[in-house]
């Protein structure tokens, strides 16, 4: 069997636009972002009848905050992936499959998964996301770029269906 090493180099952009991509992804995330619309549209509409009783009153605050407390969380929620990116800065890590599975190595620890561990994997123009049974938000991202050609890519990919991975 082919052995496949490859690196993933990837720009600080890259890493969020794609923890963006797999985090909606995730059924807890679609959960979360229900419950805040549902949320949002409450305290719009409470806003609403509010505005028709606060045009005598003076304490108009805490009826604008039922609005936005949901847009802020939402904010944070997205914008809380690029401050950790930008704060931890580490060697890109190198992604090794063979017969037994897949060894992630970075600078100070290995990470060995078996192929009975990976359950999916997802084809994308510049990537293939690869996750782990244990959580859909562990997903792994291999660049297409690392990869010497397009023969290269599609016997990495053979080598995915051969292990039983279902494309997603």
């Amino acid at each position: 069997m082919e052995k496949f090493i490859i690196t993933q180099k990837l720009t600080d952009g890259e890493r969020y636009r794609l923890f963006i991509y797999i985090m909606i992804r995730t059924a807890a995330i679609k959960k979360t972002l229900k419950f805040l619309s549902m949320f949002f549209i409450f305290g719009f509409l409470m806003l609403m009848i509010r505005m028709n009783i606060s045009l005598v009153e003076e304490n108009f605050f805490p009826s604008i905050m039922i609005v936005f407390a949901p847009l802020i969380l939402i904010a944070l929620l997205f914008l809380s992936p690029l401050i950790g990116i930008k704060i931890q800065k580490m060697d890109p890590p190198v992604y090794e499959f063979d017969d037994w599975g897949m060894t992630m190595a970075t600078g100070k620890k290995n990470l060995n998964v078996p192929w009975q561990d990976l359950v999916s994997y997802k084809e994308l123009p510049k990537y293939i996301l690869i996750t782990m049974s244990s959580h859909e938000f562990n997903t792994h991202i291999i660049p297409k770029s690392e990869f010497r050609d397009d023969a290269e890519i599609k016997s990495f990919i053979e080598l995915l269906i051969h292990q039983r991975l279902k494309r997603n």
